[in-house]
């Protein structure tokens, strides 16, 4: 019996709010720009991205793979930007 399970998860939109000391210009970049977004997102110790995929543009997609040195990759749900 195999244990592995894929799953998938679709959204038409979702919404973040947040309250930063920083520009519109400045936060759009940090989440529109790869090396910026890779400077506060993922990188944690133990883990190893695999694979990043990220397009920001309407429409666009995020594919984030990543693993614990010691263990399996486990992927981040697909998501629109």
């Amino acid at each position: 019996m195999n244990s592995t399970k894929k799953r998938s998860v679709e959204h038409g939109t979702f919404t973040i709010e947040r309250t930063c000391d920083a520009t519109p210009e400045r936060v759009v970049a940090a989440f529109a720009h790869k090396d910026a977004k890779a400077r506060w997102f993922g990188g944690e110790d133990g883990w190893v991205v695999s694979e990043w995929q990220l397009d920001f543009r309407e429409g666009g997609r995020e594919r984030h793979v990543s693993h614990e040195q010691k263990g399996g990759p486990r992927e981040a749900a697909p998501s629109s930007s």
